[in-house]
């Protein structure tokens, strides 16, 4: 199990890698996993970056009661976990292989070394970040458009009496301050 720095090269940076920089990233590992084998588990700790080498996986969120929510599905020459990496926290979506799938996994350890000796690479890499999430935000709008239009379409059936409740709510609170202020206080005395 080594890193295809052939393919690395070709699929991933797009350029030829230095003997120096493929050192590096011979750092990384390899790991495979079946259909349906989990990679990345919500609340798994952060600080790896994935780059799927060969296969496909399905990403999903789960809302508060546990319930998954479909995200999308990711193949070749994407990467995985960047939020995670980035800010060391906890994953928070499943990762699950939708095919066989081979990943290999980058360190933010090795991110760093990267950083120090090759500039111009761990950028590279970081565009790849930056494109993933990207598409991940892009992908949420879409899903929240039609979520949001259904939003507007039950708020523009509230009765005008209950959207005006939290204004009606605040002037009476206002005004029982500014009249108990104003006779603890006896103003003018």
């Amino acid at each position: 199990m080594s890193i295809d720095m052939t393919w690395l090269e070709k699929k991933f940076f797009g350029r030829k890698l230095s003997d120096e920089t493929k050192e590096l990233l011979g750092e990384m590992k390899e790991s495979r996993h079946r259909q349906a084998d989990r990679i990345i588990a919500t609340g798994q700790k952060g600080g790896n970056l994935f780059i799927i080498y060969a296969g496909k996986v399905t990403v999903e969120m789960k809302d508060d009661e546990g319930n998954p929510t479909h995200m999308g599905d990711i193949g070749e020459g994407n990467v995985l976990g960047e939020m995670s990496f980035l800010n060391e926290k906890e994953a928070s979506a499943d990762v699950t292989a939708k095919e066989n799938t081979v990943v290999y996994i980058m360190p933010k350890t090795l991110f760093v070394k990267i950083m120090e000796s090759d500039s111009d690479l761990a950028l590279e890499i970081f565009e790849k970040i930056l494109s993933s999430t990207s598409s991940v935000v892009l992908g949420l709008n879409y899903k929240l458009i039609p979520f949001m239009k259904v939003v507007r379409e039950k708020v523009k059936n509230i009765p005008l009496i209950i959207k005006l409740i939290p204004v009606i709510f605040t002037l009476i609170y206002t005004l029982a301050f500014i009249y108990i202020s104003y006779k603890d206080f006896k103003y003018g005395e």
